[in-house]
Formats: structure tokens, C-alpha cells, sequence
């Protein structure tokens, strides 16, 4: 199974680091040893090794159908603590049943109306304080609108116009609202249980994505868990539209150099375009200063990946 390079892809690693985040102020509050995390660990169980590093006491499960991943897998383990299941993952879901707290993150590429599926069921499932991450693919399609609908019926707002998916950042705002329309389908009013969004991005790597995060809880606790994450710079706890996670690519040499200029009021990227005195993309439209500006905002999430021989 060919799989791209998830351990080298910036934007995926501060969408891994938002994850991280959300744990850390979670366990402020929950005692994270009564929770399981669950995914898609991929060949080198990149989002496993972070969380274990930064929430040890959470135990980690990942899910893989193909065999020779697996046995990648195998031969990367870096805990105990860890379990491999060699299994579909559709089919975890389905016999998965809640023995406590969990975190879940189903992590796909594609866009198929059975990961909404996937995603109403385990929010049925969890118990309550669950974590429940999906994230699926945001790329526009050359489907008509129509077909768009058909595609995702009782999940897709008929309501919705050819300027509703005009646009990655369009298209993005859509699928929130239908996982939000989902996640009402799931805990449905009559229910005690609600899905409380605590974070949602997108970005692209070799094509966009979007990430949805929530929480699992008592209708009677909303409001205490929003004061748990009302101050988090990336919270998003009503459904606005998702943060963009578009960085630039620098080298170590411009990462220093531009550390100094980076406590700026206003985070616009054009001071740091002044200070670095050329565009770091070849662009006519000013997206340099853009992709600047995101790094303003990321910059403590940068990752710094480096070659080492040995």
C-alpha cells in the first residue's frame, strides 16, 4: 500500500499539534488514564508517537486493514502502551463498543457518505466526554450541484447554491455544517448528549482537507466545557467558519531570522515580508504575504523536519 509522507507534511503536522492541544486542556480537567485513543496510525504512528509523548497516560490503539502496513507497524511500535489491531477500520467501528472514555480520530482521504455514517455512529457509541475527531477530504469535485446533493442525502442542505461550493473555503463551511446537521441526526434533541465543536481547520498538503473536533457531553455541561476552551486562540465552539492552516516553506536559517519579528500586534505578515525583503513564492497576487501571516499565527506549531546521516 503506497502511502504519502504524513511525517513530512507541515500542515497535517500543526492539524496533529491542534489535536494535541485540545488533550492538553482536556486533562486539566479529565483524568486522561481513563481514556483509549483510536486511529489510523499509518506506517510510522505519527499521531500515536505525539500523543504518547505529550499524554502519556492515555492509551493507544491503532487500526490498519493492510498487512504489510501492519507489519510496518510492527516493526515501529515504541510502547507497551500501544495496540496494534490489524483490521478494516469500518469494521471496528461497527462491533466497537464503548468500555469509557475515548478519543477517537477518524483520519480518511476521501470524502464517502459512509465516513459521515462512520461518524454519526461512534457519536451514538462514546461515552460522554468523548473526544470524536473526523477528517475527510475538502477538494472540489467537477460534479454539478445536484449530483453534489444526491450524493449526501439528509445530510446536505437543500437550500444550498452553486456559490455554496465555489471555493475551497466555501466547500469547507459546507461540509461543517453537514457534519453538524450529522451530528444532530446522532444525539438528536430527545437526547441528553450532545456534540459541543471544540476546533475545526482545513489546509492542503497535496489537497485540501478538513478536520472536525468535538466533544461528547451532557447537555447540562456545554456551558462549563466552553469555559474549558473559551480562551484557546484556536477554539471554535459555534460552528464558525473553520481556521485555514496554509504555511509557507522556510528553511532553519529563515525560521531565526524571522523569530525576532514575530511578537507583532497585528498578525498580517507584512512586516515580515518587510524584514525578509523577497517573496517567498513566485507570486503575482501577493500570497506570500498570506502564507507569511499563517506563520504568524502557527509558528509555535512549525515543524522543523531535518536530514540526518548516519
Amino acid at each position: 500500500m503506497k502511502h504519502p509522507p504524513y511525517h513530512l507534511r507541515m500542515n497535517k503536522a500543526i492539524d496533529r499539534l491542534l489535536l494535541v492541544d485540545i488533550l492538553d486542556i482536556l486533562k486539566t480537567h479529565c483524568k486522561l488514564s481513563d481514556y483509549t485513543y483510536y486511529g489510523l496510525g499509518g506506517p510510522f504512528l505519527e499521531d500515536c508517537k505525539l500523543i504518547h509523548h505529550r499524554c502519556p497516560d492515555i492509551k493507544i490503539v491503532s487500526i490498519e486493514n493492510d498487512q504489510e502496513t501492519y507489519k510496518r507497524q510492527e516493526f515501529h511500535r515504541f510502547s507497551k502502551n500501544l495496540e496494534l489491531i490489524h483490521d478494516d477500520f469500518s469494521d471496528f467501528l461497527s462491533n466497537y463498543s464503548s468500555e469509557g472514555k475515548e478519543v477517537f480520530w477518524l483520519d480518511y482521504t476521501d470524502r464517502k457518505l459512509s465516513r459521515f455514517h462512520e461518524f454519526k455512529s461512534i457519536l451514538g457509541k462514546v461515552s460522554d466526554n468523548s473526544v470524536v475527531r473526523i477528517s475527510i477530504r475538502a477538494e472540489r469535485d467537477r460534479e454539478n450541484l445536484e449530483k453534489f446533493k444526491q450524493q449526501y442525502p439528509k445530510i446536505c442542505p437543500t437550500s444550498i447554491q452553486n456559490e455554496n461550493i465555489k471555493d475551497a473555503e466555501s466547500l469547507v463551511k459546507l461540509l461543517q455544517y453537514m457534519f453538524k446537521i450529522a451530528a444532530q441526526q446522532a444525539l438528536p434533541d430527545s437526547g441528553e448528549s450532545v456534540f459541543q465543536l471544540l476546533n475545526s481547520s482545513y489546509y492542503k498538503d497535496s489537497i485540501h482537507m478538513l478536520s472536525v473536533t468535538g466533544i461528547v457531553c451532557n447537555k447540562k455541561n456545554v456551558p462549563e466545557i466552553q469555559k474549558w476552551f473559551k480562551d484557546w486562540e484556536f477554539a471554535n465552539l459555534t460552528w464558525e467558519t473553520p481556521h485555514k492552516i496554509d504555511v509557507p516553506f522556510l528553511t532553519i536559517k529563515e525560521k531565526l531570522y524571522l523569530e525576532k519579528y514575530l511578537l507583532t500586534s497585528q498578525k498580517t505578515g507584512r512586516s515580515l515580508a518587510r524584514v525578509l525583503k523577497y517573496k517567498i513564492d513566485s507570486d503575482t497576487n501577493n500570497e506570500h504575504i498570506e502564507k507569511l501571516k499563517q506563520y504568524e499565527v502557527f509558528y509555535k506549531y512549525y515543524p522543523y523536519f531535518a536530514r540526518v546521516s548516519i
